[in-house]
C-alpha cells in the first residue's frame, strides 16, 4: 500500500472524522393510511370480476393468485396499483403467475399491463415507494 493510501485510509478510520461530517437525514416515503392485505385483495378482485388481468400464453381464464407487479418493496407494497390478479397458484404452478415469475417477457407484460390499468408508468410507482 501507498503512503497515500495508507493516509486514506487511516482518514476513513478515524472516528474523529466521523464527528466532522454533516449528517444528511435518510428520508423515507411515510403513507397515511397504507393498504392492507385484506382490503388491497379485494379490491383486486372487484376489479378484475375474478378473471385474470394478464391473458398470457399459459392463462387458464381465472384469477387465483394477487401478484405484486413491482415486488413487496416500499411504504405500501399492497397499493392496488402495483398488484394483478392473476392466474396460477403461486410462482411454479403454471398460469400467468408461473409466467411472470420466470420469464423477462412475462415481467414485462406485467408491468405493462398494470401501467395500462393504474394510468401511469412504473418508474411513476416506484418513485412513489
Amino acid at each position: 500500500m501507498n503512503p497515500a493510501e495508507s493516509a486514506s485510509l487511516a482518514r476513513a478510520l478515524d472516528p474523529k472524522s466521523l464527528e466532522r461530517r454533516e449528517v444528511q437525514p435518510l428520508l423515507k416515503v411515510v403513507v397515511d393510511k397504507p393498504w392492507t392485505e385484506r382490503r388491497a385483495k379485494a379490491h383486486v378482485h372487484n376489479r378484475s370480476g375474478g378473471r385474470c388481468e394478464l391473458g398470457g400464453p399459459t392463462c387458464t381464464g381465472l384469477a387465483h393468485d394477487v401478484d405484486h407487479v413491482l415486488g413487496r418493496r416500499g411504504p405500501d407494497p399492497w397499493n392496488p396499483a402495483w398488484l394483478l390478479h392473476i392466474c396460477g397458484f403461486g410462482n411454479k404452478n403454471g398460469g400467468c403467475h408461473e409466467w411472470t415469475s420466470s420469464t423477462n417477457v412475462g415481467r414485462a407484460a406485467s408491468i405493462a399491463v398494470a401501467e395500462q390499468i393504474a394510468g401511469t408508468t412504473a418508474d411513476d410507482l416506484e418513485g412513489a415507494s
